[in-house]
């Protein structure tokens, strides 16, 4: 079992591993800089806000900013009121947003819809790919393990134990893809700003499974100073919190034998399908933290809790198959995240995730026959005399070496 336990104050000087920044600068139409607006900027998920007033130079800048959609409002004397509308913010990005002010009176709004950000990202020289939260729960996962769409990353190559892996936590394949020519399993991967790479073997300690994560963003070149531990890519990882609306989903993912067809050799040997049973199933719920008459914490404290459990019954016939355990095996995810907003536009975030199985499988060989099933029997790791030598020579005739050679005994598993 394992079990992490993060708090993160988002006034201290965190990394922006898991973090966006927007900045930008505040001209007028005529292209001369506007110091002294107050920029505001409005997590519409959350109604969480943040302010910020432009130097004298014109520059504003928001750091440590949750990846989400964002209303950014520009204020100032003498000149119309300023309101872009879903200005979308990525894991590790560096948005820079100029703005151009408009003279115009009091009660005078200029609204621009649309992502307003840019599709260069200018501030920052690093190369990756973000995966949001509609590919995460849309393309088709094997296990639903969230680390095999890493490969949609451009540059990145996968090993075949990496396309085969159906785990993404505590798992060495898992890791097991090269970005720009690096080496497999040099990886490194974080959750919420925390390393999840086990030192030793490279494999992952927890990674959230795809109902709780947000998005996420593959590194692969021009990494800033603040990323280490790694010969190869960075994955950050963001999990999902609560927001001022109740939201709960529940979920099952069935894969059976029954729809699948038989098998070419398997219908050729007039055998049957091999039982296969795989139940994944779980939920979330997210929202405000709520207590009747007690506390609302609407635009203020939010919830989000997730749990994932799976059945595995036993794979069929293999030469390297999964034996069965005694009783039917299972393994869990879980975590639950806290968000409060304090005084000074400080962020208490408070994350615990979780993971445990029991009775996992195991593997073994099924082709693997004792001493007593093979022609040599007792003798096979023995050093013993060749029995055919000087039997044959080149005049021999093609009928005394098939009725002297003998095959070994097959056995049907």
């Amino acid at each position: 079992m394992l079990a992490a336990l993060l708090v993160a104050f988002s006034a201290i000087a965190w990394a922006q591993s898991s973090t966006a920044t927007l900045n930008g600068t505040l001209t007028d139409e005529a292209g001369a800089v506007v110091s002294g607006a107050t920029v505001t900027l409005t997590q519409i998920a959350t109604g969480q806000t943040r302010t910020a007033v432009s130097s004298n130079s014109g520059f504003y800048t928001f750091p440590q900013v949750k990846p989400d959609k964002y209303r950014l409002k520009v204020e100032r004397q003498g000149f119309a009121l300023l309101v872009r509308e879903e200005v979308l913010l990525q894991v590790g990005d560096t948005v820079v947003l100029d703005l151009a002010l408009k003279v115009g009176g009091v009660g005078e709004t200029i609204t621009v819809t649309g992502n307003a950000a840019p599709l260069l990202e200018t501030g920052s020289s690093s190369l990756g790919e973000v995966v949001n939260s509609r590919t995460i729960e849309s393309l088709p996962l094997n296990g639903r393990n969230t680390m095999q769409l890493v490969a949609l990353t451009p540059g990145v190559s996968t090993t075949r134990s990496y396309r085969t892996s159906t785990f993404g936590s505590g798992a060495i394949q898992s890791n097991a893809f090269s970005a720009n020519g690096g080496r497999n399993v040099a990886n490194e991967i974080m959750v919420d700003g925390s390393p999840q790479v086990v030192m030793g073997y490279n494999q992952r300690a927890w990674v959230p499974n795809p109902d709780a994560t947000q998005e996420f963003k593959v590194q692969t070149n021009g990494l800033s100073a603040e990323y280490g531990r790694t010969g190869g890519a960075v994955v950050n990882l963001v999990t999902r919190s609560g927001t001022n609306e109740f939201h709960g989903t529940l979920f099952e993912f069935v894969r059976n034998d029954l729809f699948d067809a038989n098998g070419f050799f398997n219908n050729l040997n007039a055998r049957a399908k091999a039982p296969f049973r795989f139940n994944q199933f779980g939920g979330t719920v997210g929202g405000p933290v709520w207590v009747p008459r007690v506390y609302n914490g609407k635009n203020k404290t939010f919830f989000f809790t997730n749990g994932d459990d799976g059945l595995l019954a036993l794979i069929g016939q293999s030469i390297n198959a999964q034996v069965r355990s005694d009783c039917v095996p299972y393994s869990a995810q879980w975590n639950l995240n806290l968000q409060y907003e304090l005084p000074s536009q400080m962020l208490v975030d408070v994350a615990y995730a979780g993971n445990a199985g029991v009775k996992l499988l195991a593997n073994a060989q099924l082709n693997q026959l004792t001493d007593d099933k093979l022609a040599l029997g007792a003798q096979l790791n023995a050093v013993v005399n060749n029995p055919f030598f000087g039997v044959f020579s080149a005049t021999s005739p093609l009928g005394a070496r098939t009725t002297t050679l003998q095959g070994f005994p097959s056995q049907q598993l």
